[in-house]
C-alpha cells in the first residue's frame, strides 16, 4: 500500500512540475493572442474604410461627387453657392477684413 502511495506521489509531483513548466509559456500565447487580436481589429476598421472608398470610387454615380470633393471642382453648367452665418460679416473696423471660408481662397474666382 505505501508503495501505491509513493507512486501516486511522484505521478502528482510529475503533473504538477509539467503544468508549472507549461504556465508560463501558455500565460505568454494568451497574451500574443490578445495582441494579435486587438491588431485585427485596427486592419478590420481600416480595410472596412478602404473598401468603402474604392466602393464609392467604383461606382459612376458617385465619381463626379468625388471629383468636386477632393478637387473643389464644380462643373461650369453650376454655380458654386456658399451658406455663412450672418453674424460672420460683421467686419473689424480697424483691420476691414472680409469673411473667409475654410479651404477656400479669399481671392475673387475668375468664373462668372
Amino acid at each position: 500500500m505505501a508503495c501505491h502511495i509513493g507512486v501516486n506521489v511522484l505521478f502528482t509531483a510529475a503533473a504538477l512540475s509539467g503544468l508549472y513548466r507549461l504556465l508560463p509559456v501558455q500565460l505568454a500565447q494568451h497574451h500574443r493572442l490578445q495582441v494579435l487580436e486587438r491588431h485585427i481589429e485596427v486592419l478590420s476598421t481600416r480595410i472596412s474604410r478602404l473598401q468603402e472608398g474604392v466602393d464609392r470610387g467604383m461606382d459612376p454615380l458617385q465619381q463626379e461627387a468625388l471629383i468636386k470633393e477632393r478637387l473643389n471642382r464644380v462643373p461650369r453648367n453650376q454655380i458654386q453657392v456658399r451658406l455663412v452665418d450672418p453674424s460672420t460679416w460683421v467686419a473689424d473696423d480697424e483691420k476691414n477684413t472680409h469673411p473667409s471660408w475654410i479651404g477656400q481662397s479669399t481671392q475673387p474666382s475668375a468664373r462668372p
